[in-house]
């Protein structure tokens, strides 16, 4: 695409930043206006002090719908692209750079882990190389959603993997970071672009062809 007039310099003169541009940015860092993330490793970095632990999570216990502030809008074409990559084995849900970044109160994770324990099915993420798996999240927490940060497009890929290929809905599920929402005070605005998919862990007892094709990490957003 070329640039538009605004952005050419002169000929022979390096290009210059306008001092409306800079004024922009600084009102957007003032204000009470929300701060941008730029992708998902600085939401990572930004948010790794308030990490709780990590855990396996159903899909239908997540939400990309934000309690504040707006998601980015779903772009099924995307989706459809992530089905394809997972239809050919391109699934890893396990790869620390592919797992769900998400949002929760310490206190739905503390009565999610008080609930294994009971059940005998207590794991300390820490140091077993088992993850938790919150499969009764919902019931657990009456309902309430973890509110996902990076990762939306995963989530609706997955499911319509799932029911294109009339896979098991016990394979409906993701790996998740969960982060402390009573530590953030502005919403993760997410245009990001993570790192691509690892295409050497298929899906448990469905997918067995070899990713064949490469993807830019475009394609792999989210």
């Amino acid at each position: 695409m070329a640039p538009s007039l605004s952005t050419v310099g002169k000929p022979g003169r390096p290009n210059k930043r306008g001092r409306a541009d800079d004024e922009t940015d600084e009102d957007e860092k003032r204000g009470g206006k929300k701060i941008c993330f730029k992708d998902e490793d600085s939401v990572r970095e930004q948010a790794r002090k308030h990490r709780i632990l990590t855990a396996r999570m159903p899909t239908n216990a997540l939400t990309s719908t934000w309690s504040l502030g707006k998601n980015r809008r779903l772009d099924t074409k995307h989706v459809r692209t992530l089905c394809g990559i997972f239809t050919q084995g391109g699934l890893n849900r396990k790869a620390e750079e592919n797992h769900l970044l998400v949002l929760c109160s310490q206190a739905d994770v503390s009565r999610m882990m008080k609930y294994l324990q009971r059940q005998g099915r207590s794991i300390d993420p820490e140091i077993s190389e088992e993850l938790p798996f919150f499969d009764e999240w919902l019931s657990v927490n009456r309902g309430s959603q973890a509110e996902v940060m990076a990762g939306q497009h995963r989530i609706k890929a997955l499911e319509m993997y799932v029911q294109e290929t009339g896979a098991d809905e016990k394979e409906l599920w993701w790996t998740c970071e969960f982060y402390d929402k009573g530590k953030f005070h502005r919403p993760v605005a997410h245009t990001h672009m993570p790192k691509p998919f690892s295409s050497r862990e298929p899906l448990p007892g469905i997918l067995t062809r070899p990713i064949t094709n490469r993807y830019s990490a475009a394609e792999l957003e989210s």
